[in-house]
């Protein structure tokens, strides 16, 4: 059956780009979301693109393109009667909203963010990354910024049900790895003092802009470097990376004295009882989260709301991170999670008052409260849409 003339286009991403089924579970709580305040839905997997998925996108039926990640410009189709190869996107030539949530200096990022719509909204994680994307393409279409709906997870188990007392998701790898690939990719004999120079400014400040305190490095050291070269998408990249890992290693360290349930793996020193998972699908570690007292996490992005916050809201458990500039105007610092500092070094401290009976229970209600008040997938797709809240 045809789409209604109403109907939003779901676009599901390849599966090597979405190995454990986040943007999946993320466009099915969206799709649900559109058809709650009256648009239809029709799901399109790029897994099997053809022929015939483009037509039936470019149908007049399709009122716009929804693209958690934007992989739809990540694809490359050949355009009517054999003509040449261009981003389905374009291919497609509808409306389009895109979510955003890695950095636009990340290589992977740069055929989706490589070029603009006029009717394009793009959603970016961080507000920074609009500025980073400005740096290096024109401006056209319109932006917004988002915070990661929080999925109606039903109601939690109760305290004695909840088996893991504190959970941690995180894949590490050694920072250093992240350096010697850019000194050995990159040229010149500044290079080093350029990436150690931006990776100490970043790691000492947790919460103001990337591109903000990369700019600062910049002027101290008088250097201009043009944003349009692939070499200085690169170096910033890696300069990101590094520090993403380093203070994901922190982490670690900062728990190894206590046994924890770690998602991931990788890096860094861990209690002897603890216990490491492998990665895992998205809806298998909602699971983990709903029996999780405690979930420890650090924030990828300064300026940004991750689901790793929200959803362990969401679904019953505290959560003990750093702030971000973010999350000071919106979640406030001590009341709707714990907040530590951005090295960790406090989280011995923090980790007693999320485990306390009494407090965990007062600030897991408020939080999840919250999270269903203010993020919940109806009123994030109305945001989406530029449509008032109810």
């Amino acid at each position: 059956m045809p789409p209604a003339p109403d109907t939003i286009a779901l676009i599901l991403p390849p599966a090597e780009v979405d190995p454990h089924g986040a943007l999946r579970f993320a466009t099915g709580t969206y799709g649900a979301a559109f058809q709650a305040i009256g648009r239809r839905t029709a799901t399109f997997d790029l897994a099997a693109l053809d022929a015939g998925m483009i037509e039936a996108l470019r149908s007049p039926r399709i009122e716009a393109v929804f693209s958690d990640g934007g992989w739809i410009h990540g694809q490359v189709a050949f355009g009517e009667a054999g003509g040449p190869a261009r981003p389905l996107g374009d291919l497609v030539g509808k409306p389009t909203i895109v979510l955003i949530s890695d950095s636009p200096y990340n290589q992977w990022m740069e055929p989706i963010l490589g070029h603009r719509r006029a009717d394009q909204t793009t959603i970016f994680i961080d507000p920074d990354f609009a500025a980073q994307w400005g740096r290096w393409t024109d401006e056209v279409g319109t932006h917004q910024t988002y915070v990661p709906a929080c999925p109606d997870l039903g109601p939690g188990p109760p305290e004695s049900e909840r088996s893991i007392g504190i959970l941690v998701v995180a894949s590490t790898r050694p920072p250093d790895l992240d350096r010697a690939r850019a000194l050995g990719r990159l040229t010149g004999d500044d290079v080093p003092r350029l990436f150690d120079s931006l990776a100490e400014a970043c790691l000492s400040d947790g919460s103001r802009p990337f591109s903000v305190l990369c700019d600062e490095v910049f002027r101290s050291l008088d250097v201009r470097l043009d944003h349009r070269s692939p070499a200085t998408r690169f170096l910033l990249c890696s300069v990101d990376q590094f520090v993403r890992n380093r203070r994901r290693l922190s982490m670690i360290e900062r728990l190894s004295d206590r046994p924890i349930t770690l998602v991931g793996g990788g890096a860094g020193p861990t209690h002897p009882d603890t216990r490491v998972v492998g990665p895992m699908p998205y809806p298998r570690l909602v699971e983990y989260y709903r029996r999780a007292r405690c979930v420890v996490v650090s924030p990828p992005y300064s300026g940004a709301i991750t689901e790793r916050v929200i959803h362990p809201m969401a679904a019953g458990a505290v959560v003990v991170a750093p702030p971000t500039s973010l999350s000071d105007r919106v979640l406030g610092r001590d009341r709707l999670f714990v907040t530590a500092r951005a090295d960790f070094a406090d989280l011995g401290a923090c980790l007693e008052r999320a485990l306390d009976p009494v407090a965990r229970t007062a600030m897991a209600d408020a939080a999840l409260a919250e999270a269903r008040r203010r993020f919940s997938p109806v009123a994030t797709v109305r945001r989406f849409l530029g449509e008032p809240d109810g």
